[in-house]
């Protein structure tokens, strides 16, 4: 909730357009850089415009109401940000905060619940506009890649210490794959839906002027094509859902 509101300030002081293309040129050089078995590029999710980022957000950060802006992080010093970034960066580097504090004390408490709360807590308070279903969207990378971009940034930290393999980052990313295959194959229906649409739309076309048997079968096509949208999009996994649970 600390957060949140602290976005709520941010959002009145500055705003600027999504930079998707240097977003994922970041993510390129990371990747590059350490050799990465995985690739991830995203058209990024909507509702994500820039604004004044802490870069680097722990619990430690928080003490009651109060929100210490700490020093950036070593990762951001060996690659200085050519850009901006949204508030769903400052969220996703406080959810990977909550990774390692759960990691690191062998919790028997369930993971997900816990991001859920903090989900939510950041949603009671932050922007309306950035906190939609859609700047959650993971299809789209939501708060999924801007944690993929946080776990590759520790495994920067360590090979620049050569501390050995950080954790749970190292673990995380072990689960990427997999990640983006289930939704690889999840665009089955989002393709299906696309060429349902066409369909419909073409016939409904084609036929005009239109009679009452005509009209039938282009109908049910759109009608399909909604129904497949829908079931892909509830496809989509839940941002408090962990990469270690798809």
């Amino acid at each position: 909730m600390v957060l949140g509101r602290y976005h709520t300030k941010a959002g009145e002081a500055r705003i600027t357009p999504p930079d998707q293309s240097r977003w994922n040129a970041r993510n390129q050089w990371l990747e590059e850089t350490l050799r990465a078995t995985f690739l991830w590029r995203a058209p990024y999710s909507k509702d994500q415009p820039c604004t004044l980022s802490l870069m680097d957000v722990r619990f430690s950060d928080i003490c009651g109401d109060s929100l210490r802006i700490g020093r950036t992080r070593l990762a951001d010093a060996l690659r200085p940000p050519v850009c901006e970034f949204p508030a769903m960066r400052d969220l996703a580097s406080l959810a990977h905060d909550l990774s390692r504090l759960h990691h690191n004390s062998d919790s028997k408490l369930e993971l997900m619940p816990l991001r859920l709360a903090l989900i939510e807590g950041w949603k009671s308070t932050a922007p309306v506009e950035w906190s939609t279903d859609d700047s959650f969207y993971s299809h789209r990378g939501g708060l999924a890649i801007w944690e993929y971009e946080q776990c590759l940034m520790d495994v920067l930290e360590a090979s620049s210490h050569q501390s050995g393999a950080p954790q749970p980052a190292v673990e995380i990313l072990r689960y990427v794959q997999p990640y983006q295959k289930k939704m690889f194959s999840n665009r089955t229906f989002g393709a299906l839906s696309a060429m349902a649409s066409f369909f419909g739309l073409a016939t409904l076309y084609w036929t005009f002027p239109w009679t009452l048997d005509e009209v039938a079968l282009p109908l049910i096509f759109i009608g399909t094509s909604a129904l497949l949208m829908r079931m892909y999009r509830r496809m989509s996994p839940p941002p408090e859902r962990p990469f270690t649970m798809i």
